[in-house]
Order: structure tokens, then C-alpha cells, then sequence
């Protein structure tokens, strides 16, 4: 770099960081991500089942090891709750703040997270930017490339949110947005800050060692970690220069050193070192891998699975973009280094198996692809511009009310406030009616327009005041939230925690489900009373039960669960 950023900073120490029009751009994605995510209803699939695991160690002071909530398989069978903690904290924010700090804690942690992409990705691209400048340049000049550099920010953000929108739902992959979002920033700065570099190992030694007591990503981070390393090492030995100045012996062992921390700080948890063998099963397990939607392979009918398939190769244009003039630049000449690229292709290798992988290269993104962006198009240009007057004091003073008032935007979204307004007749019927009764039975002081429409509130409030006689079968997803109402009186037969149940288990619950010859019958024999069903899901066996003489069909007026009940001798 041919002038450092303190000479930098100098020449802007007259302005304001707060009346700067590039803080507009950086605001915009973490605050449309956070009305985004209070628009959003709480859907049942895992949240639920995850509370009521937090409940049972916040009360006991035990971590549950065992199955405990299902007739599917033995109470005793093991489980491993590997998300402690994210249990603890749902069943404390649901005990004192209840359905609507859910709400709004879902949505802090998104807008935290886009917030730290869109710094990184800012940096990256207006570090790419500074590489090319002469020293020259007024501040005005300084003004209008740090501006740039927001916009591809947001632009790099906003392509994150496109590929991310869809897998925002409350559970404990809810912590790993920020903390993956952390590693990501920490990672784009590790090249070019060494007085960072041990608070960064720090840092992330620590969150390693919560993250995998909170969510299995944690492992998705250490690969991408490992990759970058990788990476690094090959870009010194081969002298890569396209991708940047080669990082010095020491910062290449600082970062072997801090793969192996993270690595090790992982295994501070009840497994240890176990939580390698359960996370790499977790992720290779069959059944969810044949049925469960978010652990196939993407496809063209969903587009955020549409613009995952673009990024990798609009990333690779953009280097290509800027390769003819790799020998003018002094600082990450195509704007992304050897190892982001590797940690890069592990991770859209990842996404290319599951769907729910997706979020991550999404995440890591961001910043390179700013940092290709400002190489390939904007950096040339801005050299070459022209004077131009700086603002005036006013300027700024309208860009911090500007700034100001964007916050507000929010306020509509707010669980409090989001019913008083007119709302479209669409929109409201994509939610469930708040379960009402004092905790935990029901959330009467929270607001409506909080939990998704398929969360069997009312058949559940039937089954509470008229319990089944028998056992209960149920539909899978409607088992997570069965554990949380009905525990420990009436359990489902089936949850959302597909490693618990053996692959024969789920191949006869489909099998029963799409050909259910004599169900009534083999419901009965299995000792079963009653049945709550879905009959979007199971139309099959919706049918053979209501022409089956001896069973009663209840309806409900939300959401699409139907209970069956036997009829007593």
C-alpha cells in the first residue's frame, strides 16, 4: 500500500464517522433483516422440542440424556442434547419474557450477524480500494471510495440475505448466524491486522467452545478455519501473488495455531471429542437425507437455492475480471486471498449436499465477493476521478438524521406493534392464535401474530382438557410442539429429532402413513386412541380413518390438524 491507513485516517479526521452517507448503506441490510425476521411467524418444527429439552435442565439442573418425551422409542433410549444451552436459553426467554422476546431475539441475532458481513465486506472492499491510491487524494475523494465501498457492501449483503432468507427459523442454529458471522470477519481480517491476531484467537477459541455446545455449525466453521489454512500455506509456497501479498512465516503459524485452538476448545463439552462423531453422523444421516427437505440436495424450484447456483460462478467471473491488471496491485490484487477461495469451495461443495448448508457460503461470501467486485469494476475508476467539492457540515448533520430515522423502521415490525396495524387478510392467516393459560401452559400476556399457523394450538388445548385414553399418534412435526403442551401427561410417538428413531422406524411411519390399509385396526392393536394428523402430509390415512367405523373426526378452525379419537366400547 503505498500510504498506510492512519495516513488515511488523518486526512478524515475531520469527519464525522456518524454523518458519513456510507453508515446509510451499512445500516440497510441489517435492518431490513430485522424487519425481515419480526415478520416471520415461529414455526413449530424444532423450536419446541428444543424448549421443553431447555426446560428439563434449567429444573433439574441436568442435561437430558436420554429420549424422556416419545412413546416411539423407550424414555431410556440415549440422546444427546448437543444444543444445551440454546435449549436453556429458549425456556428462559419463553419463562420470562415469553413468544414475543422469541421473537425479538431471533431477529437481533440476524441483524447482528448482517451487520458484521456487512462491516467485513465493506472492509475488504475498501481495503481493495486504498491499494490503488496515490496519496494525493482529498478528502472528498477518500469520501467517495469509502462510499463505494458501502455500496458493493450492501449489494454483497443483500446477495447473502437472497441465498439465507429461508432457513430463519427459531432453533438453535438461530446462535450460529452471529457467531459464524464473527468467524467470517475474523477470518477477512486476519491477513492484514496483526495487532488483532491474539485477541482474535481469543476470541475465537472462546466461541468455539460455546458454539459446540450450541449448534452443530460449529463444525462447518472449523473446515472453512482448516481450509484457510491450508489455503495460506499453499499461497506462500507457491508464491500466489494474484491473491495477495504473502503472509509472513509468523501470522501463517499464528493461524495453524488458531485452527488447533478452536479445534480443541470445540471439545469443551459433556461429549468431549465425541462431538466430532456426532456431528459427522448428524450430517450423514440417512433418513433426513432421503425425506427431510432442508437436508436434500437444492433444486431450481426454490430461488434462494437459484441464486446459490450464481454466486460461485459470478465470484469466479469476477476474479477473472480483474486478473489483466493483478501485476498493478499491491493489496489483494483480485480482491479475494488462496484460502477464502478453499475455505470457499468446501463450503459451496457443502451447500451443493444439503440446502441447509447454503446459509454458510453465504455468510463467507459476502466479503469476498466485495472484495472481487471493487477489484473487477469500481477501484480503476476511482483513481482516476475527478476533484470534487467536499460536503459541508449540514451534509453530515442530514446524514445522521437520515440514519436516525431509519432506526424507526423497525418499530412497526415489533411484536407489540405489528398487530395494531391493518394487516392484509393474508398475512394474518399465517399465523397460529397465541396459546393462552399462564406459563407454560400458554402464553396469555403475549400478543397474537407470533407462532405459525401449523402449530396444532387448538387441537392441543382439546387434547389438554380431553386427554387420550390410549397412546397418541401423531404427525412428526406436530410432536415437537406435543412435547412442549402436553408433557409429561401425553407424549407423541413421533418428533422432529430424526437420529433418535432407528431408519426402520421412519420407513414404517411413511410406509403407514402413505398406505395405511386397516388403520384403524393396527392403531388399536398398538394400543393407540387417538390420532392428530395432517392432511396436507398424510391424506392417505386421513381418508382410510374417516370412512373407518368407530373412530370420531374433530376439526378445528386453525391451522390443518384433524384429531381422530376411538370411540369406546
Amino acid at each position: 500500500m503505498q500510504f498506510s491507513q492512519d495516513d488515511i485516517s488523518r486526512k478524515l479526521a475531520t469527519v464525522p464517522w456518524w454523518g458519513r452517507i456510507s453508515l446509510l448503506w451499512l445500516m440497510f441490510m441489517p435492518l431490513c433483516v430485522a424487519i425481515y425476521s419480526l415478520c416471520l411467524p415461529i414455526s413449530p418444527n424444532d423450536f419446541w422440542y428444543h424448549a421443553r429439552a431447555g426446560s428439563v435442565t434449567a429444573t433439574t439442573g441436568h442435561i437430558p440424556t436420554q429420549n424422556l418425551f416419545s412413546t416411539g422409542v423407550p424414555l431410556d433410549t440415549p440422546y444427546f442434547n448437543q444444543g444445551w444451552i440454546a435449549h436453556w436459553a429458549f425456556y428462559k426467554i419463553l419463562g420470562s419474557g415469553g413468544l414475543d422476546w422469541i421473537a425479538v431475539f431471533r431477529s437481533a441475532c440476524m441483524a447482528f450477524a448482517y451487520a458484521l458481513i456487512a462491516w467485513a465486506a465493506f472492509r475488504r472492499a475498501r481495503r481493495v480500494a486504498h491499494a490503488q491510491l496515490s496519496g494525493q487524494e482529498s478528502p472528498a475523494q477518500l469520501l467517495e471510495i469509502e462510499n463505494s465501498a458501502a455500496h458493493v457492501a450492501a449489494l454483497a449483503a443483500l446477495l447473502t440475505f437472497l441465498m439465507s432468507a429461508l432457513n430463519m427459523d427459531v432453533r438453535p442454529q438461530t446462535f450460529s448466524f452471529p457467531l459464524f458471522a464473527f468467524f467470517t470477519f475474523a477470518v477477512y481480517e486476519w491477513p492484514f491486522n496483526d495487532r488483532a491476531r491474539p485477541i482474535l484467537m481469543l476470541l475465537l477459541g472462546v466461541a468455539l467452545a460455546l458454539w459446540s455446545n450450541l449448534h452443530g455449525a460449529f463444525l462447518t466453521a472449523l473446515i472453512a478455519l482448516w481450509m484457510v489454512c491450508v489455503g495460506e500455506w499453499i499461497h506462500a509456497a507457491r508464491h500466489l501473488t494474484f491473491f495477495g501479498a504473502v503472509l509472513s512465516t509468523t501470522a501463517r503459524y499464528q493461524l495453524l495455531a488458531l485452527a488447533g485452538l478452536c479445534s480443541l476448545t470445540a471439545m469443551i463439552n459433556p461429549r468431549g471429542a465425541g462431538i466430532y462423531h456426532y456431528a459427522f453422523g448428524l450430517a450423514g444421516n440417512y433418513t433426513s437425507q432421503k425425506f427431510i427437505a432442508e437436508w436434500q440436495r437444492p433444486s431450481f424450484l426454490e430461488w434462494n437455492s437459484d441464486v446459490f447456483f450464481i454466486a460461485p460462478f459470478l465470484l469466479a467471473y469476477l476474479i477473472y475480471k480483474s486478473a489483466p491488471r493483478a501485476d498493478k496491485w499491491l493489496c489483494a490484487p483480485c480482491g479475494v486471498r488462496a484460502g477464502e477461495i478453499l475455505a470457499l469451495l468446501a463450503l459451496v461443495a457443502m451447500g451443493f449436499r444439503n440446502v441447509r448448508a447454503i446459509v454458510w457460503f453465504a455468510l463467507f461470501f459476502a466479503p469476498a465477493f466485495s472484495g472481487a467486485f471493487m477489484a473487477a469494476f469500481v477501484s480503476a475508476k476511482l483513481k482516476a476521478q475527478k476533484a470534487i467539492p467536499e460536503p459541508t457540515p449540514a451534509v453530515y448533520a442530514m446524514n445522521a438524521v437520515m440514519a436516525f430515522l431509519l432506526l424507526f423502521l423497525i418499530v412497526p415490525a415489533l411484536p407489540w406493534i405489528k398487530p395494531e396495524l391493518p394487516l392484509p387478510p393474508a398475512y394474518q392467516a399465517r399465523f397460529a392464535p397465541t396459546p393462552q393459560g399462564k406459563f407454560p401452559l400458554g402464553f396469555a400476556d403475549d400478543p397474537p401474530l407470533l407462532i405459525e399457523n401449523t402449530t396444532p394450538v387448538e387441537a392441543i388445548d382439546f387434547l389438554r382438557k380431553h386427554p387420550p385414553r390410549g397412546k397418541l399418534y401423531n404427525e412428526m412435526v406436530f410432536g415437537s410442539y406435543l412435547m412442549w403442551a402436553l408433557y409429561p401427561k401425553t407424549l407423541p410417538n413421533a418428533d422432529p429429532r430424526i437420529e433418535l428413531y432407528p431408519d426402520e422406524y421412519w420407513k414404517k411411519y411413511l410406509e403407514f402413513n402413505n398406505n395405511p390399509r386397516n388403520a384403524g385396526a393396527v392403531l388399536t392393536r398398538e394400543g393407540y386412541s387417538d390420532a392428530l394428523l395432517n392432511p396436507k402430509l398424510q391424506e392417505p390415512l386421513v381418508e382410510e380413518l374417516s370412512r373407518t367405523p368407530g373412530w370420531k373426526k374433530y376439526a378445528f378452525k386453525s391451522g390443518p390438524a384433524i384429531l381422530f379419537r376411538r370411540v369406546a366400547p
